[in-house]
């Protein structure tokens, strides 16, 4: 039986990311170039190309992505549509990820004011 230490040692990358994951991944790397080659956003996004192929066919299917060819390759871009979900998403994202104040920690102003009045 593994012990404690030799589990926590597990590297992050091991854990699998969510479907949802993977597409604000892929979103995100598109939004930082503006044009994009597919296999730069498999590279950067650290994506198997069948996993990526499946997430760009998606999100071109719902108008986030759009493919355009050029004589020097496919080119990927977002959509107003896609800056629009990527926003939300990073709105999303935020609540999770920030540090949260635990009620009890936190002074509430009508919590002060009944206080202050109960033992003056």
């Amino acid at each position: 039986m593994a012990n404690y230490i030799e589990l926590a040692s597990i590297s992050l990358m091991m854990i699998r990311r969510s479907k949802i994951e993977v597409f604000a991944d892929v979103m995100k790397v598109v939004a930082e170039e503006k044009e994009i080659r597919r296999t730069r956003i498999m590279y950067k996004a650290n994506l198997a190309w069948k996993v990526l192929k499946e997430a760009l066919d998606f999100l071109e299917s719902k108008q986030i992505l759009k493919s355009e060819v050029k004589d020097s390759g496919i080119f990927v871009s977002l959509t107003d549509e896609g800056y629009g979900v990527l926003r939300r998403f990073n709105e999303l994202e935020e609540v999770f990820t920030k540090p949260t104040v635990l009620l009890s920690q936190q002074e509430s102003p009508v919590f002060a004011s009944v206080r202050s009045s109960v033992y003056a």
